[in-house]
């Protein structure tokens, strides 16, 4: 049996790569992609979140039941602050993509490195990892890396440049207990950087794809 997920994106960047993840997971999964780039000019402009962005958040979402969505997926940590908001808007269940990793990050050790090419990524991460080791009642130390050569060769699609500073950010985190990689595309390098690192390497995609399945108890169908 299928399910439906509409995932809410601030930018198509990670659209072909999250779909082969989704499908990866969920064979029969059908996605409602909601694009909203206006959003993520409003983030950076404003520094984070605000009344407006999330307003056009649950916009999306709304709109995403309307559509007959199972679930709604915000597909960049970037929106994770509106989590709450959007919850409230919606009658279907809303998931983070990245909540997933962020709690196996916070099991697996107490030194996190976090590599992000958009600053403002790299602090809704780390909010989220800190609210993670909460619940979890663990005492994690945060290392991060702000990796604008990758943020640089995205905007330039250069694909292979972006790897290549993703690969030399994994690496100037490695002294830690793991290493998780905040922004959705980096997971184009975590296969490569599973077998190269000499730390676990997480990306947030297959986690949270995964998990969003049990939670809807896919694998029970």
């Amino acid at each position: 049996m299928f399910i439906s997920v509409a995932l809410i994106h601030p930018s198509a960047k990670a659209v072909p790569m999250l779909t082969e993840v989704a499908h990866d997971v969920i064979a029969d999964v059908e996605l409602i992609h909601m694009v909203d780039e206006g959003v993520q000019r409003m983030m950076t402009e404003a520094g984070g979140m605000t009344e407006p962005v999330t307003r056009r958040i649950c916009s999306c979402a709304m709109n995403a039941q309307e559509a007959g969505a199972e679930v709604v997926m915000l597909a960049s940590p970037r929106l994770g602050a509106a989590v709450d908001a959007v919850c409230s808007s919606v009658r279907i269940p809303v998931v983070r993509i990245d909540e997933a990793m962020a709690d196996a990050a916070v099991q697996l050790g107490n030194a996190v490195g976090v590599l992000s090419a958009d600053e403002t990524v790299l602090e809704a991460s780390l909010a989220l990892l800190r609210e993670r080791a909460v619940a979890h009642e663990k005492d994690v130390d945060l290392d991060t890396a702000l990796c604008d050569e990758a943020r640089q060769a995205l905007e330039s699609n250069d694909l292979a440049a972006y790897d290549r500073a993703v690969m030399a950010g994994v690496d100037q985190l490695a002294g830690n207990d793991m290493v998780v990689l905040a922004d959705v595309m980096m997971h184009r390098v975590v296969h490569t950087a599973a077998e190269q690192a000499s730390v676990p390497v997480l990306a947030s995609p297959r986690h949270g794809f995964e998990d969003m399945a049990k939670r809807l108890n896919y694998f029970r169908r």
